[in-house]
């Protein structure tokens, strides 16, 4: 499969080291990767379209992970999405019950479980 192919994940994450493992990760697992320091760059990518599932996490400078999903949901843009958090009690989390396709993993999270959610998101039928 070239990379072409390959599913896009899009990666939402500020630490450097943190988006980089993701980005590894999901590369090794069969996808192709973007990546994004903010959830405003995030925002203005032209690539957007082609994004299949979302990594977002909860706090970011600028807009937050939950605020990101609220705006693809209010502009017909959602997609299937993972928020990571280290912050499961958080005043931000209080939104995500309206926010559907959006799987919650504290961090920080297996592996094995990210790739899981993903895969059944792009795949149903696996």
């Amino acid at each position: 499969m070239t990379n072409a192919q390959k599913p896009i994940i899009a990666i939402v994450d500020d630490d450097v080291s943190v988006r980089g493992s993701l980005v590894a990760l999901v590369q090794c697992s069969g996808y192709s990767a973007v990546s994004f320091s903010s959830a405003e760059d995030f925002l203005q990518e032209d690539a957007l379209p082609e994004a299949k599932f979302l990594i977002v996490v909860v706090r970011l400078p600028g807009m937050s992970g939950i605020e990101v999903l609220a705006q693809l949901a209010n502009t017909g843009r959602t997609r299937p999405a993972v928020v990571v958090t280290g912050h499961a009690d958080s005043q931000e989390l209080q939104q995500a019950p309206q926010l559907a396709g959006v799987c919650f993993l504290s961090k920080p999270c297996a592996p094995e479980a990210l790739l899981e959610v993903i895969a059944a998101s792009i795949d149903p039928a696996r």
